[in-house]
């Protein structure tokens, strides 16, 4: 049986993949983009003998091929959009059988986590706590370093107490304006009347303690990941939430094969790696706010409200000043 010339598209992939192996070669490729060559090359290869097969060259039974390939591959991804679908319905449902008991005016919210603004300033509580080691790490303390409280609270406590200046700063007072439409892309103006104020302090409330963690799950594509939000509460009491990202697939076949550095460099290895390439990060399950969805989950859960309207100081200002002076006396390097 004659074989279509085009096969050599295939050869130029395997030969391309095998010199990428080698970490000295394959260095110089990734810098080239040698690993997305390959969507080029494969799907020239089966156009190429698709019109072999129409043009005589080669027997028809070779247009199974190319048909199998561009009709096949987006068959895959309607019954791979179709299994997501069913399992963000299911986690969706897990996380709303999650009914946290949590009263912000009696207990404190520890949460180690860059999404601290998104909750304060979308729900109702008057502020989160972060254990010491996700405090600024540029101080130093005779005894244990203390915990870091975040809130809302006037510009004028921003400006009088402002980071600039090297004795508050030393005191690990932050103070940060807040812009308008925050969570999304686009042209943004600075929140009057208001801030996001962070300073260390201890709390001595009872503590509500949230953490995140990878989990695996059969279910997910290994592109994708899934995480579990953990709360424990002062009793002992743990509850699980689940988070997922997803990248969805592109309805043509874009088939990137090759290596590269992991993310963490050079002392992680050279990783080889062939898959269909997909779009950037989203969230598998539903949210309304953008960019917002593990801080949506997590609020449900603790039935926090949501903001409407104004934003405002969560405490008056001489509550504020008075906080601020025992922590600048109790810390201050």
């Amino acid at each position: 049986m004659k074989f279509p010339k085009s096969i050599w598209f295939f050869i130029a992939t395997a030969i391309l993949f095998l010199l990428q192996v080698v970490p000295f070669t394959g260095i110089f490729l990734m810098f080239l983009a040698a690993p997305f060559w390959s969507v080029a090359l494969i799907n020239l290869g089966f156009v190429g003998i698709a019109f072999e097969a129409f043009s005589n060259r080669i027997l028809k039974l070779w247009l199974l091929a190319p048909v199998l390939w561009f009709v096949g591959y987006p068959a895959y991804v309607l019954y791979d959009n179709a299994k997501q679908e069913s399992l963000a319905s299911s986690l969706t449902k897990e996380n709303s059988t999650v009914h946290i008991p949590f009263d912000p005016d009696s207990e404190d919210l520890f949460w180690n986590s860059q999404d601290l603004e998104k909750l304060i300033r979308n729900y109702e509580i008057p502020a989160i706590y972060q254990k010491s080691d996700a405090s600024y790490s540029t101080h130093t303390y005779s005894g244990s370093a203390p915990d870091r409280v975040t809130f809302l609270t006037s510009d004028k406590i921003c400006e009088t107490f402002n980071q600039n200046n090297p004795k508050y700063y030393s005191s690990g007072i932050i103070g940060l304006g807040l812009l308008t439409d925050s969570l999304t892309h686009g042209n943004h103006t600075r929140i009057k009347d208001i801030c996001m104020f962070s300073m260390y302090e201890n709390s001595v409330r009872p503590k509500i303690m949230v953490s995140g963690f990878p989990v695996g799950d059969k279910r997910l594509r290994s592109d994708r990941t899934k995480d579990q939000i953990r709360i424990l509460l002062p009793n002992g009491s743990t509850y699980f939430l689940n988070v997922a990202i997803t990248r969805k697939l592109s309805w043509f076949p874009m088939p990137a094969i090759g290596c590269g550095l992991v993310s963490g460099g050079p002392l992680e290895g050279w990783k080889c790696f062939a898959q269909f390439w997909a779009e950037e990060d989203i969230p598998l399950l539903p949210h309304s706010l953008s960019g917002n969805y593990e801080t949506e989950i997590l609020a449900d859960a603790l039935g926090l409200k949501k903001r409407v309207g104004t934003l405002n100081p969560t405490f008056p200002d001489d509550v504020v000043e008075k906080r601020i002076e025992y922590s600048i006396s109790k810390w201050s390097n």
